[in-house]
């Protein structure tokens, strides 16, 4: 199969769509369809290797992590992200973006790929204060709270979003009373929207297939 038509494969099938809203200064960008899985294996311009960071500005920096699909998660990777997060910690806006969730909502939390990524990502996320996680996978809509060490910690928590969940059919999720880590659980497509502003606020909007919204929240995890 060629490229081109692999790719249309994969696009059919979508996990997730992020709609990036950025305000600056001089006006507004929509930055649309970040499909993850999809740019790692076929986008990446850094061809050696299937993660990297994108920088917008000064402000704003996503880094794209493969979650055990062509790379290891331990390794290479790891000080990559290390790397990559020492040198952006003063950005207003630091995000990541992987496949496989840390934190899942519809999947079994064991698992050799989410504890790789508990055992040697989540640790660097909280480090360096990573303002949002946007994870995959498991075919459903989830919020957690913000976590530290696996617990709710509301002010120096990490927020794990996703989990992928467009052009496949929903998965039945976990309640917050059965996984605890959660803040909103639905069995749902979606797209999430993400708004960022210049005085370094953010709004994530979770939008269904119909067009009504699901979650609404600011960057601390208050809904709205």
């Amino acid at each position: 199969m060629e490229k081109r038509q692999l790719r249309r494969c994969w696009t059919r099938q979508c996990h997730l769509s992020v709609s990036l809203d950025i305000t600056t200064s001089s006006g507004f960008v929509r930055l649309a369809s970040v499909l993850t899985h999809t740019r790692c294996q076929f986008d990446n311009i850094h061809r050696e290797h299937a993660y990297w960071a994108l920088d917008i500005g000064t402000d704003l920096s996503i880094l794209l992590l493969d979650s055990n699909h062509t790379t290891d998660v331990a390794g290479a990777q790891t000080e990559w992200l290390e790397n990559a997060l020492a040198e952006r910690a003063d950005r207003d806006h630091l995000l990541t973006i992987s496949h496989i969730p840390a934190y899942p909502c519809a999947k079994p939390i064991e698992g050799e790929e989410r504890g790789d990524i508990r055992q040697h990502w989540t640790p660097l996320f909280e480090e360096y204060n990573v303002d949002a996680v946007f994870e995959h996978d498991d075919h459903a809509y989830k919020r957690t709270h913000r976590l530290q060490n696996g617990e709710t910690d509301s002010d120096d928590g990490v927020l794990y979003l996703g989990d992928g969940a467009w052009g496949k059919d929903p998965r039945d999720v976990y309640s917050s009373a059965e996984r605890p880590y959660l803040k909103v659980s639905e069995s749902t497509r979606y797209i999430l929207r993400t708004e960022i502003s210049p005085d370094g606020s953010r709004q994530f909007q979770a939008v269904g297939s119909s067009g009504e919204t699901i979650d609404h929240f600011d960057g601390s995890g208050t809904s709205l």
